[in-house]
């Protein structure tokens, strides 16, 4: 097992590919801090988990609040006496919004998307970072986006803002703490089958639309949360020992850099 005895938090885990990286770390040996903002998805996930056979723990935690990613980051040492991973997995979209930024979007949507896409990463980054550099060691993933690292139709300005902005700071951390044995790495993933809004976005187009995006994608499909969590698994594990502040593209060939 490639993460056994290892201690991951993995925000946003509740669902989706956070809840996809949660089953797969567990199953590699990690015993998981299970993050969401709502107890119904924390609690099957972390059940889930428990019915598998895996060590998990739950705790409900918005990363923009920095006092509650302490708590967050208080139980794990708690429970498990050491933070081995964290993958900044959670954020937000708040919805398609299309061409209606160019009208002036609200204040509020702009705010809310940086504090939890990028601030929240920062705030949980910061946090596990002194017990990291205390043991000399530590694998920091930051779930980025296709829309952050070149350019997306689907997603608004503030979005990509917030995502580049994640990118930018997995580069600086990389530098800062690798002389403390410490890995940050991101993925920015593409079109991911992933979610409700995802679907909905998603069944909301015409055969024909579909079939255009597809085309353009080289492998002809979209993504899968397994595929994101595969890689976040090996940036996680001791496989990338010599890969520290790089984004890996998951978007089926939709991006080449």
């Amino acid at each position: 097992m490639r993460l056994r005895d290892c201690v991951a938090i993995i925000t946003g885990s509740g669902r989706g590919i956070g809840k996809e990286m949660a089953n797969i770390f567990s199953r590699e040996g990690a015993s998981v801090v299970v993050n969401d903002v709502e107890q119904k998805y924390l609690k099957e996930c972390t059940n889930s988990i428990k019915e598998q056979g895996g060590k998990a723990t739950g705790v409900i935690c918005d990363v923009s609040d920095a006092d509650a990613v302490k708590k967050m980051v208080d139980v794990c040492l708690d429970e498990y006496g050491k933070i081995d991973i964290l993958v900044n997995n959670a954020g937000t979209a708040l919805g398609d919004v299309g061409d209606k930024f160019l009208e002036g979007l609200p204040r509020d949507i702009w705010q809310r998307t940086l504090d939890v896409n990028l601030i929240g990463a920062i705030n949980c980054t910061m946090e596990v970072m002194p017990h990291m550099i205390e043991r000399k060691y530590g694998k920091i993933v930051i779930i980025s986006s296709a829309a952050g690292r070149y350019s997306s139709l689907l997603s608004g300005p503030y979005y990509a803002a917030s995502k580049g902005g994640q990118l930018a700071f997995t580069r600086q951390m990389a530098l800062k703490l690798g002389p403390y044995g410490i890995y940050v790495n991101a993925i920015a993933p593409g079109s991911i089958d992933s979610g409700d809004r995802a679907l909905a976005m998603w069944l909301a187009k015409s055969e024909e639309e579909r079939e255009q995006i597809l085309n353009k994608i080289p492998l002809r499909r979209r993504g899968k949360p397994e595929d994101v969590a595969n890689v976040a698994l090996f940036l996680a594990s001791d496989e990338s020992g010599y890969v520290t502040g790089v984004t890996i593209d998951c978007n089926g060939g939709l991006f080449m850099s």
